[in-house]
């Protein structure tokens, strides 16, 4: 390896262990449905105000039939020519005060930027981050229809053509779901620990905590990708990945396994990639869904991207595997394959 290869190697471990730090202490999908809990409406005026959102860089104003919001947002310096682009959605907040290290999500995000050569746009959630709303309602339909208006809205602001969704945890519920809504420019969708049966997720949560909750009141409720399968639209050259944990303590993996199932039913190129998540409740594959988002809208090949994130190697060895993800471009192919979890001791050939 070169001295630049070993100095890039260094930086990305760095920052890569910070942030696993940072998901250690965090929770992303608290396991009960609880509207408004900890949180409050936040910057109502920007939230009715096209004018007085947008006077600000970085937040746009959007409308849906269920209201409007003004959404903040980053982009990733570099590659402003190309085309396409990764929207990345991340987990749901347990309080006002636990959401994500935005400081650190840029440095993290710019990072695979940089060495994928791809550009990103990080969307805050509903009421978090800089972004009006009630972070309180979120898995509601309004907040998946503001996340579908902002990505609408910031390909035509930003030059963009053909995107990835990527997400971790509840934003990875939001990956999925925003395929539902009849998109034909998704070429790459990447699901991190996503809660994409999440009426089944809810009501196991629910139920543990002694609530009892009917399943068609929460199908009801949220919006739940896997009730609008049949809306997502058929796309040779896309590729679903679903990033996920046996050990997942938030979103248990059989869920996980189903929808991915369920989709590949449906007629959608689809992989369930078996990951050694971060932090204690095994939860936390950002870093994953960010690498797997970028590495996919470059074409490449399922092999080097299943061999960069499945469980199974050592921190050095998947620093290397990840490393090498720049390199693979240009290389994939459509296939229809079965749906299956795969390790590194699955036949990648496959």
């Amino acid at each position: 390896m070169t001295s630049e290869g070993k100095r890039n190697v260094c930086v990305t471990a760095a920052v890569l262990l910070a942030f696993a730090a940072a998901v250690a202490v965090r929770v992303d999908f608290p396991e009960t449905f609880s509207p408004g809990l900890k949180f409050h409406r936040v910057l109502i005026e920007e939230s009715r105000s096209k004018a007085k959102c947008e006077s600000v860089d970085n937040r746009v104003f959007v409308t849906t039939k269920l209201g409007t919001e003004c959404i903040a947002y980053f982009v990733t310096k570099g590659f402003e020519s190309r085309r396409q682009t990764v929207f990345f959605f991340d987990g749901d907040a347990a309080s006002p005060a636990n959401g994500t290290d935005l400081a650190l999500q840029k440095k993290l995000t710019q990072l695979w930027a940089d060495k994928l050569r791809v550009r990103y746009v990080y969307v805050s959630r509903v009421g978090l981050q800089g972004s009006s709303g009630n972070h309180g309602e979120r898995r509601l339909p309004k907040e998946t229809f503001v996340m579908n208006a902002v990505v609408d809205a910031l390909k035509a602001k930003l030059g963009f053509d053909d995107i990835a969704l990527a997400g971790q945890s509840g934003g990875g519920t939001l990956a999925a779901s925003l395929l539902t809504l009849g998109r034909t420019d998704v070429h790459c969708d990447v699901l991190g620990s996503g809660a994409t049966e999440l009426t089944e997720v809810q009501y196991e949560g629910l139920t543990r905590t002694g609530h009892h909750p009917t399943k068609s009141f929460l199908h009801r409720l949220m919006y739940d990708p896997s009730d609008h399968l049949r809306t997502i639209v058929t796309r040779a050259d896309r590729r679903i990945f679903a990033l996920a944990d046996r050990s997942d303590a938030i979103v248990p993996f059989k869920y996980q396994a189903q929808f991915i199932d369920e989709v590949k039913a449906a007629g959608h190129l689809a992989k369930l990639i078996e990951v050694d998540a971060k932090g204690p409740q095994h939860h936390g594959t950002e870093l994953y869904a960010l690498a797997v988002a970028g590495a996919c809208l470059n074409e490449v090949r399922d092999e080097p991207i299943i061999a960069a994130v499945a469980s199974g190697r050592s921190w050095g060895e998947q620093q290397h595997a990840l490393g090498q993800l720049a390199w693979q471009t240009k290389k994939w192919k459509p296939s229809i394959g079965p749906v299956v979890a795969l390790r590194l001791t699955d036949n990648l050939a496959k």
